[in-house]
């Protein structure tokens, strides 16, 4: 795929802070660990049951959960081995392993499904949820992991998965009980 030339201007810029401030560097790497995700997902959980009824909780997680998973096959072993485009620390060898293909990125991919799914089940998660996709999706550039539009269609496909994970569940309550009882996912009762 062609690499763009504001892309990698894009890329050296956020680059280019690399290396001259302890806590950026320490908060750039820590958002693209994969134990921050572990304690993130992990936190995540458990504030949706400490916070919410055990039957809509326990939905919740799952369409999440499902998403995530979904979004992580897709992103990191069908579109990165069927689009295959460097990752910019790559992109001046001829490297053919699965991890030196950047794009789509699997951290926006897999955290905007994620977020996705829970803004649709309650709107003002998008006040948290954006801010720290956008922040993931810096610490990607800043890492020099990925280009620009790797990150911008991560988060795209993620939204979209998450999307349809969401929308899939509702379908899936609306069919399960037709006519009857429905549960309503935006007020989380039961409804005759």
């Amino acid at each position: 795929m062609i690499i763009f030339g504001w892309e990698r201007a894009v890329t050296n810029w956020f680059s280019s802070f690399a290396g001259k401030n302890w806590w950026l560097d320490t908060m750039m790497t820590a958002l693209s660990s994969k134990l921050f995700g572990a304690i993130f997902f992990t936190g995540l959980i458990i504030a949706i049951f400490a916070r919410t009824e055990r039957a809509r909780a326990r939905w919740i997680v799952s369409v999440s959960l499902v998403a995530l998973v979904i979004a992580d096959l897709i992103s990191r072993h069908l579109v990165k081995e069927l689009l295959v485009r460097p990752r910019p620390r790559f992109e001046d060898h001829m490297c053919m392993d699965p991890h030196c293909f950047g794009f789509v990125s699997s951290h926006a991919t897999d955290f905007f499904a994620v977020a996705s799914v829970l803004v649709f089940f309650n709107r003002r998660n998008i006040w948290w949820c954006v801010p720290l996709g956008v922040l993931i999706c810096c610490s990607r550039l800043f890492l020099f992991d990925h280009f620009p539009l790797d990150v911008l269609a991560g988060a795209a496909l993620g939204s979209i998965i998450g999307g349809i994970s969401y929308f899939g569940y509702r379908n899936y309550w609306r069919r399960r009980y037709n006519g009857g009882t429905t549960f309503d996912s935006r007020r989380s009762k039961w409804e005759v």
